[in-house]
C-alpha cells in the first residue's frame, strides 16, 4: 500500500538534490506518469551529473561523490539512501543514468495502486512550494 507522506519525501529528496547540484541558468525537470496502472517518476537535472563510478554506490548511506562541494551545499549524504528505501517499502524500483559533468535523471518506478496517492503527494509538495498544479489520474 503507498503512503502519500512517504511518497512526498521521496519527491522532496529527488528534487533536493537535483537543485543542490543544478548550478544557476541550470533546469530541473519532474515527470510523472501512469503506466499499465504502475507509477513512473522522473526527475532531471542540467547538474553536474555523477562519474560512472560513484553511480554504482550514490543509494549508499553517507557516500559523498565530491566530498568538498558537498560540505560546502550542506546535508549528511544520506537523502538519495533515504529515496531508496522508500522506493523499496513501496515494493518499486528506483535508477540513476548520468554523464560527469553534464546531467542527471533519476527514474523512479512504482507498483499499481501508487499513482492516486503519487498525485497526492505531488499536489501538498506543490501547495508547499506555492505552485498551482493540475490533476488528471486515470488507474
Amino acid at each position: 500500500m503507498a503512503d502519500e507522506n512517504s511518497l512526498g519525501r521521496l519527491l522532496r529528496v529527488l528534487l533536493d538534490s537535483a537543485v543542490k547540484y543544478t548550478p544557476a541558468p541550470g533546469t530541473i525537470e519532474l515527470r510523472l506518469e501512469a503506466q499499465d496502472g504502475k507509477a513512473l517518476i522522473s526527475v532531471r537535472d542540467s547538474g553536474i551529473g555523477i562519474t560512472i563510478d560513484d553511480q554504482a554506490r550514490i543509494f549508499e548511506r553517507f557516500f559523498r561523490a565530491d566530498k568538498i562541494r558537498s560540505r560546502e551545499l550542506g546535508g549528511a549524504g544520506i537523502g538519495l539512501s533515504i529515496a531508496e528505501w522508500i522506493v523499496q517499502q513501496h515494493r518499486g524500483s528506483i535508477r540513476v543514468r548520468s554523464s560527469a559533468g553534464v546531467e542527471s535523471t533519476f527514474f523512479v518506478e512504482l507498483p499499481p495502486g501508487a499513482s492516486k496517492k503519487l498525485c497526492g503527494a505531488v499536489l501538498g509538495l506543490a501547495a508547499a512550494l506555492g505552485y498551482l498544479v493540475s490533476e488528471r489520474i486515470s488507474e
